[in-house]
Order: C-alpha cells, then sequence, then structure tokens
C-alpha cells in the first residue's frame, strides 16, 4: 500500500499503481524489458525498487533492478551487476540503501542510492530466501537474512560490512 487507497502490483513487464475506490483509475511505471520477479517499497513509501526475471538483451551482462521515486512516478536510478533473475529485495527505512539478491549467487548486493553506487557484497553461507531492514541508524543500518534454517544480521556501516551475530 502506498496510502490509505492506492496500492502497487507487479504486472508482466511494468508496476502498476491503482486505486482502490476507483479502480479505473491507474498508472504503469514502464521500464523493465523482462517481467518483475521482486519489488519492496521504503516504510515511508517514497521509493519503489523493481527487479527482474533476466537480462535486458543478449547483449547485456547483467539483471537490472530499478530504483523509483513514486511521488513523481521516474526511475531514480538503474542498479545493475546482478547475474540473474531477481530474488528479494529490501529498502533500508531512510531509502538510502537497497538490498539484492539474485536466484544463483550466495551474495547480497548493497547498493547506495544516495551516492548513486554500489557500496559492497555480503556474501551468505547459503542463498537468502528472504531480506529486510531491522533497523536505521545515524550512519548504520541492520539487515537481517534468511539462509535455510539460519538467521543472520548484517550491521552496514555506510559502505564497510560487519557482521554483527547469527541468530
Amino acid at each position: 500500500w502506498i496510502d490509505s487507497d492506492h496500492y502497487v502490483t507487479a504486472i508482466g513487464c511494468n508496476l502498476a499503481i491503482a486505486s482502490i475506490s476507483k479502480p479505473d483509475q491507474y498508472e504503469f511505471l514502464e521500464g523493465h524489458s523482462q517481467p518483475i520477479t521482486a519489488f519492496a517499497l521504503d516504510k515511508n513509501r517514497k521509493v519503489i525498487a523493481s527487479g527482474q526475471s533476466g537480462k535486458e538483451s543478449h547483449t547485456e551482462t547483467s539483471t537490472p533492478v530499478i530504483v523509483w521515486d513514486i511521488a513523481s512516478r521516474q526511475q531514480i536510478i538503474v542498479l545493475r551487476g546482478h547475474k540473474s533473475a531477481i530474488k528479494c529485495i529490501a529498502i533500508s527505512e531512510d531509502a538510502r540503501i537497497v538490498a539484492v539478491t539474485d536466484q544463483v549467487s550466495n551474495r547480497i548486493s548493497i547498493w547506495d542510492v544516495q551516492e548513486q553506487d554500489l557500496g559492497c557484497f555480503l556474501q551468505t553461507p547459503k542463498p537468502a530466501s528472504s531480506i529486510i531492514f531491522g533497523g536505521c541508524f545515524k550512519d548504520s543500518w541492520l539487515l537481517h537474512v534468511t539462509c535455510q534454517n539460519s538467521l543472520l544480521e548484517y550491521t552496514i556501516n555506510d559502505t564497510e560490512p560487519l557482521i554483527s551475530s547469527l541468530m
């Protein structure tokens, strides 16, 4: 839900923002070339990040994730470098950090939207089945990751990740 009347959903290669009270009113966020496999909204409902099932074309080397500004319905940045279909996306409370996993690698890409750059990779022991931010502090963020029967917690300090505890 974006607000009490509007929600977002993936329909093929597009994100649709629709109204409950006026079902004939909807907008599409267009930019993906493959079906969307994952998307996430930040806590304040200002940013959406969406990832797709494959590369944009046979000449591309990675699968993109698009970060959108909800108010303007415009792309903020396209995050490139993921090896396969996007599996999970999480956005920090302050919408500064986007975490992304794909289907084949055991790594989580940590993107700094403010700096518009890849901050780092987190290597997990097994593929992540879910990721979610658990807290936002002045210059650090907690990321919770499930890998099979394990819950991992990472502390990300600006762009220097540290494993703070395994639960």
